[in-house]
């Protein structure tokens, strides 16, 4: 007889852990929604929106960027470029590197420290 009720809160036991993972199945989409909605209030917060509306007008202009990464490219803390494209996070360049070879490369806006229009 004992052994019977131990099976039942076994089954109850069971029940509410299958209850319990049914009810938190739905929470990963929910977390990547938050997520997004977080990502884009950084963005507004920092400005790169209003930079991103602002880098648009640049393309096809060749400018200046001086930036966290360009050393990585060039060597140097700035660098001669011309903006081909841009999106809410990504600026798409071309430059030319120390060999004098044209490349293209993507940076990140939230690195761009200052841009420079050149006439």
């Amino acid at each position: 007889m004992s052994f019977r009720k131990g099976i039942n809160s076994l089954e109850y036991f069971g029940l509410i852990a299958f209850v319990l993972v049914l009810s938190q199945m739905g929470y990963p989409s929910k977390i990547k929604k938050l997520e997004g909605e977080l990502k884009s209030l950084k963005r507004k917060i920092k400005g790169e929106e209003a930079l991103s509306k602002l880098l648009k007008e640049l393309i096809g202009v060749k400018c200046i960027i001086s930036c966290e990464g360009a050393p990585v490219f060039i060597g140097k803390s700035e660098m001669e470029c011309e903006v081909l494209d841009v999106d809410d996070e990504w600026v798409k360049i071309t430059y030319r590197d120390k060999k004098d070879v044209i490349k293209t490369n993507i940076i990140r806006i939230e690195s761009i420290d200052n841009i420079e229009i050149i006439n």
